[in-house]
């Protein structure tokens, strides 16, 4: 007794020695503590002793004028923290213990105790008999207005302050008093609210309804107030100064998002605050993520995932519990676009336009329909539904984590095109409408959903997979037209820094440093950690690449959004083949402004073709041409035809003559290289884009360029490759469109056949005779497939008469192909016996006189009335090997079969007879269908 009256008057006495009364306080909180660990229904004395002195403890421990303090701060946080803990679990439903350390003018240690003390109390409730958390539910308000002012006080230094680390092992007070001596008194004052505002967003962690609950408050009120609490935590996700800070705020913010949590977020309408809330609250994590301004944005991305997981629970259980309201709910729109901001810096001016923007503008009662609709849509002066808005931002973020140079940030990319599709499934199932009307291109996103499981798949693999998937979204949206959009922005900004680095060897210092500043900033999203970037970094170039692959196979849709300016949520499906080769040339003359994002980017990588940047000009080359050869959406295929065709004829002076440099021939090189991959490369959908532009032009100046390279081994090479060019170009010909096919074959038949060089080739080296062999071998089969039905048209205004001049030019190929017959069979003769290198040599010679013959036969199949007089003599020749030839030949056109009746006198009558007779013919009902449909599209004039 005598002790605990000791103690009793050294709290009371405040004269009395310090030490003294520091040490009594010691005691009593050490005996408060002891006491909370029996229990009240065993009436233990301790009981009446503790609360005889628990008001002179908090006077002396909780007095705002008078701090107490021993010299050590983190001991007497402590002490303090234990001593409110204590006073809770004896008397929980005494509403002073909290009072003073609710005040808002007490010092940030006080409220920091607090926020520690109520932590404690949730997370460690051991025994049966303390008391829970929710006796301080009461405090809710005032809880709200110290996180609102601390987050005000903690942010408003934070662009000055470097990221810091908090160990656990140190308290509050500790980690202050270290910087004591080494920053001024606002930094510190900075710190410590820094340090308390972790604290309090791991209560709202612990328990969000202690920060939630709103008693007496109507519902306007309550969703305000649910609304800055969520707005002041979102705002915290993306400070890269306060990395623990945002990651404990993610964690609070999908604790929000639970079931039991969105209830409480305003319960007289709760479908339409966490519409509104939880709408603004993705929009604006979206558009940090869009605008690169967050630094592990792959967490924040597995994060959003999460968040997008528990709003379709929360959508689904108010769908199947409240079939009739969910119509509402879904077609609910409250809130304007958020206007973007400019830098991170503007966090307060943020905070106040999300809050704005959160916070009901009209009255939301339980029950009031369309009529609230109608107002909060009037309101906003016709704006999209705040939910529309942030399902466009989501969508954009999500595009746009494709190109990431991150695996990981790729593949949960496109795990979260599964959530988006689950929320569409619930909405029309709400409203029994077609799930393409809240996603158009549902299909593709789905597919993205399943190639994400591909966890063991490659970088390159994956990108190649991706690329894939764009080309195939059929629906150009507001999300994905504003992604292909900024991503063009952040690929010329990169492309400009590439280019322009270094500009010179005295400069390398200041350029990677510069370099380093803007790709760190623009691309932070994807490469987080310290450390310089250069071209050496190969996320840096490899981010590059996948960006260009990105815009080359998104690009149809962006055009194809232009080129519709009527368009709603997806384009209708297209018409017949005829009707739309016409529409779409008509509309491809429109696109080829320049002033088109896609027109500039197209015109940006036809300069990249030729790129001959000292580091990296070679690997842009390559992936310009593999990209744009292989990866190109179809529907760009029309507007590279152009812009190749202007490009190239720009290679010819006025008179026609070539203009030989060495970068035109890189880019005539490039050119054969990306359209014999554009026509390889059977693309779905790629058919009906083929044949909206011409490209006779462009391969005739082609072949007109390449011919006056000369003989040298890279002239061969680029001619044997334009060789295979026209061989895949006559392949896809019913894919192809052409103004005037047999003017052009004939005129290409002319060109290539004076390639096909044979023994009149001298070159001594034998790598060179390889060479020139496989461009013999490359351009007979060209030939080949030029000849094939082919008629030969002389060049006109020869003062030749028509026949005459089909005969000597059929006579002047022929002799060309039987000279290269008799050529095969000479060298064959000399390499019989010889063996290695001379016997592969043969096998060249022996499909090379297999072209040979197939070009002759086609030739005199499709000109036998001017050919056969030429060629018939063959079969008498004296020379046995030549007589077999012919054989063969003409054996290949009787199996082939011919129009042998071409020969006849009465060729020309009889073929007006056939015309007359098809265009009399008559239909089922005695109608004459071929006549009047040419009547309906004659003019009267010419009749």
């Amino acid at each position: 007794k005598l002790f605990l009256d000791s103690l009793r008057k050294a709290l009371a006495s405040h004269g009395g020695s310090r030490q003294l009364t520091e040490s009594a306080a010691i005691a009593c909180v050490k005996l408060c503590k002891a006491s909370t660990y029996i229990n009240w229904e065993d009436n233990s004395v301790i009981f009446l002793l503790v609360q005889s002195m628990v008001v002179d403890l908090k006077n002396l421990l909780f007095n705002p004028s008078k701090p107490f303090s021993r010299g050590s701060q983190p001991a007497d946080v402590d002490l303090m923290i234990d001593c409110l803990v204590s006073c809770f679990r004896i008397s929980p439903h005494n509403n002073q213990h909290f009072k003073i350390c609710l005040a808002q003018n007490s010092p940030s240690t006080f409220h920091y105790v607090l926020v520690n003390s109520l932590h404690r109390i949730i997370t460690n409730s051991a025994l049966d008999w303390w008391p829970k958390i929710d006796a301080v539910y009461c405090h809710s308000v005032e809880l709200r207005n110290m996180f609102g002012e601390t987050l005000h006080k903690a942010v408003q230094g934070c662009g000055a302050h470097p990221a810091i680390r908090m160990a656990p092992s140190l308290t509050f007070k500790e980690k202050v008093t270290s910087l004591k001596f080494k920053e001024k008194p606002t930094d510190l004052e900075t710190r410590s609210y820094k340090y308390l505002l972790l604290s309090m967003v791991k209560l709202i962690h612990a328990d969000p309804k202690l920060l939630l609950c709103n008693p007496r408050k109507q519902g306007p009120e309550t969703q305000g107030s649910t609304a800055e609490l969520i707005t002041g935590l979102v705002q915290l996700v993306p400070q890269s100064h306060m990395p623990e800070i945002a990651q404990e705020a993610m964690e609070a913010l999908l604790v929000l998002h639970q079931l039991d949590s969105i209830d409480l977020w305003n319960p007289d309408a709760p479908v339409e605050t966490f519409w509104e809330i939880s709408s603004q609250m993705l929009f604006y994590i979206c558009k940090k993520l869009t605008s690169h301004q967050m630094l592990s944005s792959t967490e924040i991305l597995k994060w959003l995932r999460e968040i997008l997981i528990c709003r379709n629970k929360f959508l689904l259980k108010n769908k199947q519990a409240d079939r009739s309201s969910c119509h509402f709910l879904f077609l609910y729109g409250v809130g304007c676009d958020v206007p973007s901001s400019g830098n991170t810096n503007q966090m307060s001016m943020d905070h106040e336009e999300l809050l704005r923007t959160c916070t009901p503008g009209t009255s939301l009662q339980k029950g009031k329909g369309n009529s609230s609709m109608d107002s909060a849509a009037a309101g906003c002066s016709g704006t999209p539904p705040i939910c529309r808005q942030a399902q466009t931002k989501l969508e954009v973020a999500l595009y746009m984590f494709l190109w990431s140079p991150d695996t990981e940030a790729v593949l949960v990319a496109m795990s979260c095109f599964r959530h988006l599709c689950e929320e569409a499934d619930i909405r029309c199932g709400v409203d029994e409408v077609s799930v393409h009307n809240f996603l158009p291109n549902y299909n593709t996103f789905m597919e993205f959903a399943s190639v994400s499981n591909m966890m063991s798949t490659g970088r390159a693999a994956l990108q190649k997979r991706v690329m894939a998937l764009l080309r195939r979204i059929e629906h150009p949206t507001a999300g994905n037209t504003e992604a292909w959009e900024d991503t063009h922005a952040k690929w010329e900004q990169a492309t400009k820094l590439i280019l322009n680095y270094p500009k010179a060897k005295m400069e390398d210092g200041q350029a990677t440093e510069s370099l380093h500043k803007t790709i760190v900033k623009r691309r932070m999203s994807h490469v987080s950690g310290g450390g310089s970037i250069d071209l050496s970094d190969t996320d840096s170039l490899q981010e590059w690449i996948n960006m260009t692959g990105f815009l080359c196979a998104l690009g149809g849709v962006c055009l194809q959004q232009r080129s519709n300016s009527g368009l709603a949520t997806y384009s209708p499906p297209m018409g017949p083949v005829s009707e739309r080769k016409g529409s779409m040339i008509s509309v491809m003359s429109s696109e080829g402004n320049a002033d088109t994002p896609v027109s500039k980017f197209m015109d940006r990588l036809l300069s990249l073709m030729v790129c001959n940047h000292e580091k990296v000009g070679l690997q842009i080359r390559t992936n310009v041409k593999d990209l744009v050869g292989l990866e190109l959406s179809p529907a760009l295929y029309p507007m590279l035809f152009n812009k190749l065709r202007n490009t190239i004829s720009k290679f010819f002076d006025s008179q026609g003559q070539v203009l030989l440099t060495d970068t035109n021939t890189q880019f005539v090189e490039q050119t054969i290289a990306i359209m014999k991959n554009l026509l390889d490369n059977h693309t779905e959908g790629s058919s009906e884009h083929l044949g909206q532009a011409s490209i006779e032009t462009m391969m005739l100046n082609l072949v007109r360029y390449v011919r006056v390279l000369g003989n040298m081994v890279h002239a061969i090479q680029i001619k044997t490759k334009l060789c295979q060019l026209v061989e895949v170009m006559m392949a896809r010909r019913d894919d192809l469109s052409f103004c005037q096919e047999m003017k052009f074959r004939n005129k290409m038949v002319e060109y290539l056949t004076d390639w096909v060089m044979g023994t009149s080739n001298q070159a001594a080296d034998d790598d060179v005779k390889c060479l020139t062999r496989d461009l013999d071998q490359a351009s007979m089969e060209a030939v080949v497939s030029l000849l094939a039905g082919l008629p030969l048209q002389p060049e006109e205004g020869d003062g030749v008469e028509l026949m005459e001049a089909k005969s000597q030019l059929f006579l002047k190929y022929f002799t060309l192909f039987m000279n290269l017959l008799n050529d095969c069979s000479e060298v064959e003769d000399e390499n019989a016996q010889t063996g290695g290198r001379k016997r592969g040599m043969s096998r060249r010679l022996a499909s090379l006189r297999h072209c040979t013959v197939l070009a002759m036969s086609n030739l005199l199949n499709a000109n036998v009335d001017s050919g056969l007089m030429h060629s018939i003599g063959l079969g008498y020749h004296k020379d046995l090997q030549t007589r077999a030839t012919f054989m063969e030949v003409l054996t290949k056109i009787l199996q082939q079969g011919t129009e042998f009746d071409t020969l006849a006198e009465t060729v020309l009558a009889d073929r007006f007879e056939r015309l007359v007779e098809l265009v009399t013919m008559m239909g089922d009902q005695g109608e004459l269908p071929i006549a009047m449909a040419l009547a309906n599209v004659v003019p009267c004039s010419q009749w």
